[in-house]
């Protein structure tokens, strides 16, 4: 469905951007400066006559035009654990409330057990058979292109194996769908002396970079590492760095999690994880981190906060809103106290590295929008968060662009 607000807003950005007034746009296209104001409030589109002419002077496409800056895609859709375990609840309740012999309760069974080509009933003996079995229907729906909130993972699944087998899904099927691309190409890089930190360690190491997403760190380290495993078990991600670094022969990217890596005993002398840790089961990444370590070896864990800048707690109020309608609700765990429970308390080192960079609209939102609990560009909400975006942009950027103040916090330690 055409959204004539949003393309309105997004001719206005990129007349803005192009340092025209509407007046001035108006006599380029030969049309009154009413019409682009109609244009610009979502009243009216431009004609198809004046299209290419108006992409032209923009210094964009007809496309984006109409799509508001963005591709038109198919919507994802979104499942709840909470509702499915209540449901198969409430399915093995039946036979309590209406009587194992009713017509309701058999004619249901008879219905599932035929569809699914199984013996429900044989799931009702114990929790752990339920278990199984919603696991298997979650991975169904995930196979199906639905995308599931990963904090509800750990309040509904209690067997470990559960929780991996769907983890391993939901990585490689919607947590960062769709985000790779904006991920590398908007998220700032980290400061250099943040990376000379890991190598005041070791000169030339061999490096895993658990989670290693799109490759931002491991870019970064490549040339000077002996070797270097980018743990990620999320393919288009993955793919994403790949293309851009398997030019280089000690880069080897495998398809892992930070909980089972795949990697040999004692076989890496720096782990680093950057952005990801908040992820990881504590106490498996702890063991596996363990085991694959060199003696003396070092684990560094960076996070990019941002803050310090004069529209935060704008910001922070449109990420709680989006963060709820996802009920992806902040886990309340302090990085440092993550930090403790890999390393021990007063066991590591804390430092931080403080960038300032100056981003238009295209790259403050492409920014944001990667993060993992913000709408996809597939979701009902995306619009609706591309205009909050666009309205924080607006009121505080000068001459399009906007002063962004990252902080990246290092954790650093031997476990």
């Amino acid at each position: 469905m055409v959204n004539t607000i949003f393309i309105g807003q997004y001719i206005q950005f990129l007349r803005k951007q192009q340092q025209l007034s509407q007046k001035n746009l108006a006599e380029k296209l030969g049309v009154s400066f009413q019409a682009v104001s109609k244009w610009e409030t979502g009243e009216n589109l431009p004609d198809a006559s004046i299209l290419l002419d108006l992409a032209d002077i923009l210094d964009t496409t007809t496309d984006k035009i109409l799509s508001a800056g963005n591709p038109i895609i198919k919507r994802r859709k979104r499942i709840s654990l909470s509702d499915l375990k209540e449901g198969f609840t409430a399915l093995s309740d039946m036979k309590h409330f209406f009587g194992e012999k009713s017509f309701l309760y058999q004619g249901a069974i008879s219905g599932i057990n035929h569809a699914m080509k199984t013996d429900i009933e044989a799931y009702f003996k114990d929790a752990n058979s339920q278990e199984a079995l919603l696991t298997d229907i979650l991975v169904e729906y995930l196979l199906e292109g639905y995308t599931v909130d990963i904090n509800e993972i750990d309040r509904c699944f209690s067997s470990k194996k559960a929780r991996d087998k769907i983890r391993k899904y939901l990585y490689d099927t919607s947590l960062f769908k769709d985000k790779s691309t904006n991920y590398r190409k908007f998220r700032p890089s980290f400061p250099i002396s943040a990376i000379n930190l890991v190598f005041s360690v070791k000169e030339t190491p061999v490096i895993a970079d658990i989670g290693s997403g799109t490759g931002r760190v491991s870019a970064l380290c490549i040339d000077r590492a002996e070797k270097l495993y980018a743990i990620e078990p999320n393919e288009e991600m993955r793919k994403t760095a790949t293309e851009s670094l398997s030019k280089y022969s000690n880069y080897i990217p495998i398809a892992a999690s930070a909980e089972q890596t795949t990697l040999e005993e004692n076989s890496v002398d720096i782990i680093v994880v950057s952005s990801a840790y908040h992820y990881f089961d504590n106490e498996e990444t702890k063991k596996e981190f363990k085991r694959i370590l060199k003696e003396n070896g070092y684990v560094f864990l960076f996070w990019d906060i941002y803050e310090g800048n004069v529209f935060d707690e704008e910001k922070f109020l449109i990420d709680q809103k989006y963060r709820e309608k996802k009920n992806r609700t902040l886990s309340g765990i302090a990085r440092e106290t993550r930090a403790e429970h890999l390393f021990g308390k007063g066991n590591f080192k804390k430092e931080s590295f403080e960038q300032i960079f100056s981003q238009s609209f295209e790259e403050f939102f492409g920014g944001w929008s990667s993060a993992s609990y913000m709408p996809n560009i597939e979701s009902p909400e995306y619009e609706a968060f591309q205009k909050d975006a666009f309205s924080l942009f607006s009121r505080f950027a000068e001459n399009n662009l906007l002063k962004m103040r990252v902080q990246t916090v290092c954790f650093y330690g031997k476990i």
